[in-house]
């Protein structure tokens, strides 16, 4: 039987009146395979052990920020050791593209309500997160941990990397290795994957509707959801959140290293057998200042 096959069996199962007439599968994930079911019910079925795991803390998460922010966020309607399953929430992919594709008005209307519902994710009080079980992000980095990587970038990819690529590498890196860029922040509640396809717009009413995917989302740098945010709308775009988003001076330059770690966090992924993480990057804006940038 072929996954999907399999998904379907499960949910016949746990489901039995559910019609099945239309269904869309989705793989793309690096942590979960998605079924659609008639464009009203999502199920999330975890690609191994550890995907599975993280339901328990996404659960959690969902409920605490019900009615805090500005958009809509999936309401989880069963969790099992397989899936979990919700609503389908309506709304169109909020990419680069579509973004610039309106005027300058709408498009400071949309990333005002970006770094507002950024704000409101950042700002719930640590004692909330601890007094509701939230534990640390799977993206959790502290210096410590970048300087381990970087070793291991020495030790495990250098060898493919010809001698700009290696310096480029080294001078990104150096920041934190010198310890110019200081890497010390209160720890937030963050998302952690604040990608394009997760977030949710109504091209329409020119404002953002939903929020999707919460599987990774735990305590942790804030400037880990700006980082994702420069991978995939770029920092020339993204920077207006400044107005409404305030933690944006303190958090930029760890979100310019963290973004510009991406890449040789996928190549290492690949190099040591994952090829999902091959292709990646390709399709991201190439648009991000440099550490320090005070323009």
């Amino acid at each position: 039987m072929s996954s999907l096959e399999i998904y379907l069996q499960v949910i016949r199962e746990g489901f039995p009146d559910l019609q099945l007439q239309n269904v869309e599968f989705n793989r793309d994930g690096l942590c979960n395979d998605v079924v659609i079911v008639d464009q009203e019910w999502v199920f999330r079925f975890g690609q191994d052990d550890w995907a599975r795991n993280l339901f328990s803390q996404e659960a959690r998460v969902l409920e605490l920020l019900k009615g805090r922010l500005n958009v809509a966020l999936p309401h989880l309607e069963a969790q099992t050791s397989q899936y979990v399953m919700h609503r389908y929430l309506k709304g169109t992919e909020f990419t680069r593209a579509a973004l610039l594709s309106h005027p300058v008005s709408a498009r400071e209307k949309l990333l005002d309500q970006l770094g507002e519902m950024l704000h409101q994710l950042h700002s719930i009080p640590f004692a909330t997160l601890d007094q509701q079980g939230i534990g640390r992000s799977p993206a959790f980095r502290d210096r410590d941990w970048w300087i381990r990587f970087y070793q291991e970038l020495e030790n495990e990819l250098f060898d493919h990397l010809n001698r700009y690529q290696r310096s480029q590498v080294a001078a990104h890196f150096e920041p934190v290795l010198s310890g110019t860029l200081p890497w010390s922040s209160p720890e937030v509640l963050i998302h952690c994957d604040i990608t394009s396809y997760h977030l949710l717009y109504d091209p329409e009413k020119v404002e953002l509707c939903g929020l999707l995917d919460f599987g990774v989302a735990g305590k942790g740098d804030p400037a880990t959801d700006v980082a994702v945010l420069l991978q995939h709308w770029g920092e020339s775009v993204v920077s207006r959140i400044s107005k409404t988003y305030p933690m944006w001076h303190e958090v930029i330059d760890r979100a310019r290293f963290w973004m510009g770690t991406l890449e040789y966090q996928w190549a290492l992924s690949a190099l040591r057998g994952d090829q999902s993480m091959r292709f990646v990057h390709l399709g991201n804006p190439r648009d991000v200042y440099p550490v320090g940038h005070q323009g």
